[in-house]
């Protein structure tokens, strides 16, 4: 959590770990608000034991029921990494395209 809040996120909640869990949870979600726009990365703790269409359902719930980007905990840091410079440069494109078509 530090890494992402050096990077500008903020905790939207309570964040918890249960490694033991036998059954998959929302652990929590953060949040980066820049330039108007907003990019939050929720963390989703699946269960072997249960299917995959369990682990789908939290994903969608952990998001409103919008697409995701789904990672494992081993691709975690590189993927988010990629996910938020991405975005960033996104919102950044956006905010100056506006920015030229208000002009």
């Amino acid at each position: 959590m530090e890494t992402l809040r050096a990077a500008g996120y903020e905790l939207t909640g309570p964040v918890t770990w249960e490694p033991q869990a036998v059954r998959g949870y929302i652990a929590g979600t953060v949040r980066k608000r820049e330039s108007g726009h907003s990019n939050s990365v929720a963390f989703v703790h699946g269960c072997e034991e249960q299917s995959p269409e369990v682990m789908r359902q939290l994903a969608l719930a952990a998001n409103d029921g919008r697409r995701y980007l789904l990672t494992t905990s081993g691709e975690v840091a590189s993927a988010m990494s990629r996910a938020i410079i991405s975005a960033e440069s996104t919102f950044d494109n956006l905010a100056s395209s506006l920015r030229r078509s208000v002009r």
